[in-house]
């Protein structure tokens, strides 16, 4: 089978996900069937032909905006939804790969951060780290063309990437750590960290993504991963309601220490303690 005969396959499935006709079962099948199409398509030579490539773009925008129409109405599946993202996300890569304009690159990386978080929330591990390591691909070239030719994005869509790239880099550390790598979470969470300078109001986001994982650790009896965790939580802390936050962190880290055991480590839990009734007593006097 050749390459265009795919293509003209991926576009007769195209037209079935479109049609108001579709079941949920058909649009199941569907989903599959696109999977299955692009394993086909990568496995064909670079297609180079012009009208084939602005099909092919087009494809992948119709199949992007239909999953967002359709997704109003809840009319499928989460899973459903991922699969037919995944298939836009890919097919518009493959129709650009040669533009690597600041535009391009910026949308692509908003692209693949997006099919990766849907993968990662359906507990696609693999899938989601792909499409984040295409994200971070995005990104990575985006700013070096930066650093040599003049911007033609505004501060607002380039401060956008780096927020981005932050929660890339957070929900990397996600996988890590459900992968038991814990050194290379660390890793992660750092490199976004090091990206607050460019927006501080996302230390609310990564505060609690801390503060997340610092519980999950807990819940698996894994308590010096999440002394660390809750340690960054309160470090980081958040620009609004940060009182109220601290405090449930700290709650949450005296537990920790009393579950380690240890005369040192009671002790680390008091001064904990002591801690967060100075904050909740901050807290309550601004609230009278």
């Amino acid at each position: 089978m050749s390459s265009f005969s795919i293509f003209n396959k991926i576009e007769g499935l195209v037209a079935e996900f479109e049609s108001p006709l579709a079941t949920e079962n058909q649009l199941e099948k569907i989903s599959c069937n696109l999977l299955s199409a692009l394993e086909e398509l990568k496995s064909f030579p670079k297609i180079k032909d012009g009208k084939h490539l602005l099909a092919i773009h087009t494809m992948g925008v119709k199949l992007w905006n239909l999953v967002v129409t359709k997704n109003i109405s809840k009319y499928f599946s989460a899973l459903v939804s991922v699969r037919v993202r995944h298939m836009a996300l890919h097919l518009t890569f493959l129709a650009n790969v040669e533009d690597e304009s600041q535009s391009t690159l910026r949308k692509h990386q908003a692209m693949a951060l997006k099919v990766g978080k849907d993968w990662l929330d359906c507990n696609n591990l693999n899938d989601a780290d792909a499409c984040f390591k295409l994200s971070t691909e995005c990104y990575l070239k985006l700013h070096q063309l930066l650093k040599v030719k003049q911007s033609s994005l505004s501060e607002d869509k380039i401060d956008e990437t780096h927020k981005n790239m932050l929660k890339v880099f957070a929900f990397r550390a996600e996988i890590a750590l459900n992968q038991h790598q814990y050194v290379t979470a660390f890793e992660f969470f750092y490199k976004a960290k090091e990206l607050l300078i460019y927006g501080s109001e996302q230390a609310s986001f990564l505060s609690s993504v801390c503060y997340n994982f610092g519980l999950d650790c807990y819940q698996k009896d894994l308590y010096n991963e999440a002394e660390r965790w809750l340690r960054e939580s309160i470090l980081i802390g958040v620009v609004k309601d940060r009182e109220k936050k601290q405090v449930i962190a700290e709650q949450l880290l005296v537990m920790v220490y009393f579950a380690m055991g240890g005369i040192e480590n009671l002790k680390k839990g008091l001064v904990v303690i002591e801690s967060s009734l100075k904050v909740l007593f901050v807290f309550l006097i601004g609230h009278v």
